[in-house]
């Protein structure tokens, strides 16, 4: 696990968007990244933004986008496009058909969407104050789900259908999780707790992943 913290946002995400492309300008075959839609990863998707041209047009190339997961009654997927994939496409660093939008229009919108994101390389993430990451959420049941595959359930909270990506998942992914201001202190507290479970902390998952780097502005404290 790396720790990348600073107390100033504009710094910390600079300096995060920095280590990203960098490790995105190692890949040598085609590249999937999975991004939320909380307003916290859209601010900091702005910095790649402003640092696209760190990255090789052939490295662009190689890269395809897809959800973490998704609100299917209250798409948020709009979001994305409107702040992030949209602005590299004008600028010529993607095209649309990097892009892969869940389609609720195709016969079978969930296997087509397993069909299209094959694996998921890289995931870009806020997690929740209640340590939820993407639709995984410690009081849902589709928590539990291991399969290497997006899976649709009932969400609770939001009382809608939503898919979300498995840990199983994010076990071979280089993630990117963000724990961003004081409404996350305690989900913080709890992921760098060596005491504390995944079953309290589902966010604790991501100690499985390939590589993780957790980033935050909140100030370090010591835990046991």
């Amino acid at each position: 696990m790396y720790l990348i913290r600073d107390s100033k946002v504009q710094l910390l995400y600079e300096k995060t968007a920095q280590i990203l492309l960098e490790e995105l300008s190692n890949q040598t075959r085609e590249t999937f990244i999975a991004i939320d839609t909380e307003s916290t990863t859209i601010d900091f998707l702005q910095y790649i933004l402003k640092k696209a041209n760190l990255l090789s047009k052939e490295k662009w190339e190689l890269l395809k986008f897809c959800q973490t997961n998704e609100n299917l009654d209250y798409p948020r997927f709009h979001m994305l496009w409107d702040e992030f994939f949209e602005p590299l496409i004008k600028q010529n660093y993607l095209t649309q058909k990097q892009v892969i939008k869940y389609d609720e229009k195709d016969k079978n919108p969930l296997l087509s969407y397993n069909v299209k994101v094959r694996k998921i390389d890289f995931a870009i993430l806020t997690v929740g104050a209640n340590t939820s990451i993407a639709g995984l959420d410690p009081k849902q049941e589709v928590t539990r789900e291991m399969g290497l595959e997006y899976v649709s359930f009932y969400n609770q909270k939001t009382l809608s259908k939503d898919i979300t990506l498995t840990k199983a998942m994010l076990k071979n992914t280089t993630v990117f999780a963000l724990f961003m201001s004081e409404n996350k202190r305690k989900a913080y507290e709890l992921f760098m707790d060596e005491k504390t479970s995944e079953e309290k902390c589902t966010a604790k998952t991501l100690m499985k992943t390939k590589k993780l780097y957790i980033v935050t502005n909140l100030k370090q404290k010591s835990y046991m």
